[in-house]
């Protein structure tokens, strides 16, 4: 499969491992997906390296980490991106620095979902009306973040994360289901790549393999 080499700026360099609260580095994410999977040492060592830039670049857009409880929906940070970038390897090519985008639109999408989820479970032992109000600001502040960078890269990238993060909304309202948003990972990373047309059912390959470890994760949180 191609390789793809990461472009980071030198911000984005100085930035990259600052912690998140509640989560650990997340190349760590890419690490245990091999330890469950037969995916090769060389690609995870690749996308250990991607997730590097995803998560110095979350940092420097996400404006309010540190008032998520860690394990809101399940699904730490880094399992989305992951999913995205593990899809475009069913492409011959991608432009790196469009597929760190994606792959941080999604992640910022997934932890709009996590805000509002807060505020949701106000009635049951949430967060003060003051939490409420920030996460509901941080929650809206992520989603437009996510948008601002699909929106940059392509039409085509921004209708797939609006309808993706529209769906996963009403999965979770009708079925209580929490990963919903993998889905939409898995095609920002196959449309970045020229792959969006594949037959996704019909390819046992390394992206399957991490798409199908994310799932199983998701159903066990």
């Amino acid at each position: 499969m191609a390789e793809s080499r990461v472009v980071t700026t030198s911000e984005e360099a100085a930035l990259a491992g600052t912690p998140t609260a509640n989560s650990r580095p997340w190349r760590e994410v890419a690490e245990r997906c091999a330890r469950a999977t037969s995916l090769p040492e060389a690609l995870v060592a690749s996308w250990s390296g991607e997730l590097d830039a995803v998560e110095a670049r979350m940092h420097a857009l996400e404006c309010a980490a540190r008032y998520l409880p860690g394990g809101v929906l399940g699904l730490e940070p880094g399992v989305h991106a992951l999913v995205a970038l593990a899809s475009a390897r069913r492409g011959t090519a991608w432009r790196p620095d469009q597929l760190i985008d994606v792959a941080v639109a999604v992640e910022l999408a997934y932890r709009a979902t996590c805000h509002h989820e807060v505020v949701s479970d106000r009635a049951t032992g949430g967060p003060s009306r003051d939490d409420n109000k920030r996460h509901v600001l941080d929650g809206d502040w992520s989603i437009t973040q996510a948008a601002v960078l699909v929106a940059d890269v392509s039409p085509a990238a921004y209708r797939l994360l609006v309808r993706g993060y529209g769906a996963a909304q009403l999965t979770r309202l009708e079925t209580g289901e929490t990963s919903a948003l993998l889905a939409t990972a898995m095609e920002l990373g196959l449309l970045i790549a020229g792959a969006l047309d594949a037959d996704r059912d019909a390819v046992a390959d390394d992206a399957a393999q991490v798409y199908a470890w994310a799932r199983a994760l998701g159903n066990t949180n």
